[in-house]
């Protein structure tokens, strides 16, 4: 089992899957363990390539878990 990070653009409101676990394990260890927000390491806050050609930033909204092979292989 693996989780996919969600991101979703502010600007055109689409949601993009990150399979990184380390990723996420950071998100959980950085958010239970240092309570001073500007100490925190992680970014997570990117950027996204919007269908109008316009760039977008992103925030991570949350995680849902699969299975390795699962991969949706469509996109």
């Amino acid at each position: 089992m693996a989780y996919k990070v969600q991101y979703k653009c502010r600007k055109c409101g689409e949601i993009e899957d990150s399979s990184s676990v380390p990723t996420f394990l950071d998100i959980v260890k950085m958010i239970q363990d240092i309570p001073d927000a500007n100490e925190r390491q992680l970014v997570t806050v990117s950027w996204h390539s919007c269908e109008d050609g316009s760039v977008g930033i992103t925030d991570v909204i949350g995680a849902e878990e699969y299975t390795y092979g699962q991969e949706d292989t469509t996109q």
